[in-house]
């Protein structure tokens, strides 16, 4: 917000009405302003999110000033005010940058369609959806769009499950939950191959919902073993920081500091963190394939609920993607 501070120093008129140019306030340009600040925010690692209402408070303070001060047709001081956003920096890092490091992998990019599409999904199912029904059309298409090209974008995917089978010992527990997980999430991924060739037209549609259960089954299972196997590593965590707790207090009793101590158990809880939000994101997607292996219509759905738990899992999947690139 510079540019406010110079014109104060420079004993300017005072502000006048924010958005006093009606074509720079249309609901076109306040929305780009808003999908930009959301998907920002959705990229942003979690552990930001409690200093994200400042950088937001920043955008609104300084969004009037910033679009009254561009003169011409009217989205001119919004795309100034987008690329100023897009400028800035996240940990030391351009977000131009990360986010094309972050477009760049395949799973970036999937996890960029789930939102699009589980936003739609639940913009649909609100009580808020469009009246219109050619816009309700539309908004429905672009979901069955997206959700056809996130299965292109799966081209391949069950070999990486394959190698990491072939690098598992099997006799052990973990590695027999490891069979599960990643079995089930490898076979899941070959059976939507078909999938996405009967949406293509090349597979005939009488196949379709055969597929489509069989291929649910194979997600739900891989579902439960990542959930048992993830549960699993969540409790050596806790056992982990009881004893370091134990061995800090012991320090502190003798008036020893315990840096190196805290540093480990910050980082204990960092993954404990990541494998608790990776166990409520697979139990989501458990549910929505769930709903696609059950016959009979129930509470669970609800197109409400199916929606916000996808979008749930996009944002945690999104979110730990955008955090390893």
């Amino acid at each position: 917000m510079e540019w406010r501070h110079e014109r104060a120093a420079a004993g300017s008129e005072p502000c006048s009405p924010p958005f006093r140019n009606s074509n720079l306030a249309s609901p076109t340009n306040l929305s780009l302003v808003s999908l930009f600040a959301s998907l920002h925010a959705c990229c942003c690692p979690l552990t930001h999110l409690l200093n994200l209402h400042s950088t937001l408070s920043g955008i609104l303070i300084s969004l009037p000033i910033a679009v009254r001060d561009e003169e011409g047709p009217g989205g001119v001081g919004v795309c100034v005010l987008l690329l100023r956003l897009m400028c800035s920096r996240l940990d030391g890092r351009p977000v131009l940058e990360h986010l094309e490091a972050y477009l760049a992998r395949r799973d970036g990019v999937d996890k960029a369609l789930k939102i699009l599409r589980y936003s739609t999904k639940l913009l649909l199912a609100s009580p808020i959806a469009p009246k219109d029904p050619e816009v309700y059309g539309r908004l429905k298409d672009f979901d069955a769009s997206v959700g056809s090209s996130r299965k292109a974008f799966r081209l391949g995917k069950f070999i990486q499950d394959v190698n990491v089978l072939k690098k598992t010992n099997f006799n052990t527990r973990d590695g027999f939950l490891e069979l599960v997980a990643t079995g089930g999430e490898g076979f899941y991924y070959f059976v939507e191959q078909f999938v996405w060739l009967v949406k293509a037209g090349l597979i005939d549609k009488r196949h379709s919902k055969r597929l489509t259960k069989i291929s649910a089954w194979a997600e739900f299972i891989g579902y439960f073993g990542s959930v048992a196997l993830k549960s699993i590593q969540v409790s050596i965590y806790l056992e982990q920081e009881a004893k370091l707790l134990q061995g800090m207090r012991k320090k502190a009793e003798g008036g020893i500091s315990p840096v190196s101590e805290i540093k480990e158990l910050q980082a204990l809880q960092g993954k404990r963190l990541m494998k608790t939000l990776s166990i409520i994101q697979d139990l989501a997607d458990s549910l929505l394939a769930l709903t696609d292996i059950r016959e009979t219509k129930g509470v669970l759905d609800n197109p409400f609920l199916l929606a916000f738990a996808g979008l749930l899992s996009a944002l945690i999947s999104a979110q730990k993607n955008w955090k390893n690139c």
